[in-house]
C-alpha cells in the first residue's frame, strides 16, 4: 500500500537547489520529505516515478550513495480539480544540514563552463570524468578520486535505467554546515530513463530505434559504448556483477516491456 501526500499546485517548488525539471515538486510533512509527481510530456503524465524507484533500487544493490526513492500516491490540487497520480518521495537531506551545489554552479564561479566548451565536448568519455573530478578536487576538499569514483558510480545507474536527462546541474556536492566542508551528493534524479524521456520514443519507436536514439550526458555517448568505455578505463563490470545477480526487480514494476528489454540488454552487457 503506497502512502498517500495532498498537495496544491500553488505550492509547488519552482526550482530546486539549481536543477530544473519538469515534474512538480514539493517538500511535505513540514519539510521532512521532498516529493516528485509524475512528469507530465505533451499532455501525458509518464512512468518517471517508476524509473525512480529502480535506480534507487539498483544504486542500494550495489551500496551506491543514492536518494532512496519510494512510490506513492498524490492527490494534486489544480484550482478546483483534483488529480490522481504517482510519484515518490525522498528524505529532505537538507534538513540534515546539507545543501546541494550543482557541478555547473561550481566550475562557473571559476569562469568555466561545458556547453560551449569545444574541449570538454572533445575528450573521450573517461577524460571527460577525469577533467570534471579534477575541477572539483581543485575547488573543494573533496578529492579527485573520490569524485571520479562518484561521476563513475552515477554513470553507471544512468546507463543501467538509460537517464538522458543527467544534466550538469543534477550532479555535484553537497555542503555540510555541521563540518563546514564540501562532501559526495548523494546520487539522485534518475527518472527521465527507459523511455519515459520522450513520448515518441516511448510510443512509436521499435525497440531499436528507440536504443539508437538514447544518450547519456554529459558524456553524450550511447549507454552500450559508454559502458565499454568506463570499464576499459576503470574495470567496473566485475565489481557490480556480484551485487547485481542478487537483485530481482519484477518486470511488473518496468514502465513498459521495452523498458525491461533495455533493463536485461544492459544486465547482460555486465555478464549478468
Amino acid at each position: 500500500m503506497y502512502r498517500t501526500f495532498k498537495v496544491n499546485s500553488k505550492q509547488a517548488l519552482r526550482q530546486r537547489t539549481g536543477t530544473d525539471g519538469y515534474q512538480p515538486k514539493f517538500l511535505v510533512d513540514e519539510g521532512k520529505y521532498f516529493l516528485k509527481v509524475q512528469c507530465k510530456l505533451s499532455g501525458e503524465y509518464m512512468d518517471d516515478w517508476r524509473v525512480e524507484n529502480i535506480a534507487s533500487r539498483v544504486g542500494t544493490s550495489l551500496g551506491f550513495n543514492i536518494i532512496k526513492q519510494n512510490p506513492c500516491n498524490v492527490i494534486l490540487t489544480e484550482g478546483r480539480f483534483e488529480r490522481q497520480l504517482k510519484g515518490v518521495y525522498s528524505v529532505n537531506f537538507e534538513q540534515l544540514g546539507l545543501k546541494y551545489r550543482s557541478f555547473e554552479s561550481i566550475v562557473n564561479t571559476v569562469g568555466i563552463e561545458t556547453k560551449r566548451n569545444e574541449a570538454f565536448i572533445k575528450m573521450s568519455n573517461t577524460d571527460k570524468m577525469r577533467w570534471m573530478a579534477s575541477l572539483i578536487a581543485k575547488t573543494t576538499f573533496i578529492t579527485y578520486n573520490e569524485y571520479l569514483d562518484y561521476l563513475i558510480k552515477t554513470a553507471i545507474i544512468d546507463i543501467i535505467v538509460g537517464n538522458a536527462d543527467r544534466h550538469t546541474r543534477n550532479f555535484g556536492v553537497v555542503f555540510n554546515s555541521n563540518t563546514q566542508k564540501d562532501e559526495i551528493a548523494p546520487i539522485f534524479d534518475c527518472g527521465m530513463g527507459l523511455f519515459e524521456h520522450d513520448i515518441w520514443i516511448k510510443h512509436n519507436a521499435d525497440f531499436e530505434t528507440a536504443l539508437s536514439q538514447l544518450y547519456i550526458e554529459p558524456y553524450s555517448e550511447d549507454p552500450i559504448r559508454l559502458l565499454h568505455d568506463i570499464d576499459k578505463d576503470f574495470g567496473i563490470k566485475s565489481k557490480l556483477r556480484k551485487n547485481l545477480y542478487k537483485l530481482d526487480i519484477s518486470p511488473n514494476i518496468f514502465p513498459s516491456k521495452k523498458a525491461y528489454k533495455y533493463y536485461k540488454l544492459i544486465l547482460k552487457e555486465l555478464g549478468c
